[in-house]
């Protein structure tokens, strides 16, 4: 099964997936914090813990100018402007991050887990998902699916750029990659 996420894909690319044998579906919603809409604004957790203590054991195994955490770099470049041009707004975020807690880290990562788009791939018996745009990378756990970006030309009066977005359950590049072909 094929779902369709979009109306704006022409009509002779639907074709070709019916004429290769797909069933197309339409009408479903891929909406991973329906349930619990604070788990948005958490999804964000894992990665921003993981991003202090990488860079915090990177510092310390380098140790360069006696900078060995996040905040002796905050002084350092604080004393030395053209270390950081850019100035220091994530960094400073890093350090005002709470103690890490594993167990709020982990019902993060449950709660992606289970509502991640191979979960609702599976529940909905979808082996691809075609969409004219990359909406779906917007969430945590894409980068385990294999994509495939194809351009299509314009389309409308406006003359809008148009792509079709070949998504696939993780693990199976080979689906994504044939459904390019056929498209």
């Amino acid at each position: 099964l094929v779902f369709n996420d979009s109306e704006a894909l022409p009509e002779d690319a639907l074709n070709a997936f019916v004429h290769a044998g797909a069933q197309l579906v339409s009408g479903l919603t891929y909406d991973p914090y329906a349930e619990d809409a604070t788990m948005e604004k958490l999804s964000n957790m894992p990665y921003v813990y993981g991003l202090r203590d990488s860079v915090n054991a990177f510092l310390a195994s380098e140790s360069v100018e006696n900078v060995t955490n996040i905040p002796q770099l905050l002084r350092y470049n604080e004393q030395h402007e053209e270390a950081l041009p850019y100035g220091q707004a994530r960094l400073n975020e890093l350090t005002l991050l709470a103690p890490m807690r594993y167990e709020s880290v982990d019902t993060v990562d449950r709660y992606i887990s289970e509502h991640s788009i191979d979960h609702f791939m599976a529940e909905n018996v979808i082996d691809l998902i075609l969409s004219c745009d990359a909406a779906l990378a917007a969430f945590d756990d894409t980068p385990l699916n294999p994509s495939v970006s194809l351009p299509l030309g314009k389309s409308g009066e406006n003359g809008a750029l148009l792509s079709a977005v070949l998504t696939a359950r993780a693990g199976n590049d080979e689906l994504a990659i044939r459904a390019a072909y056929v498209l």
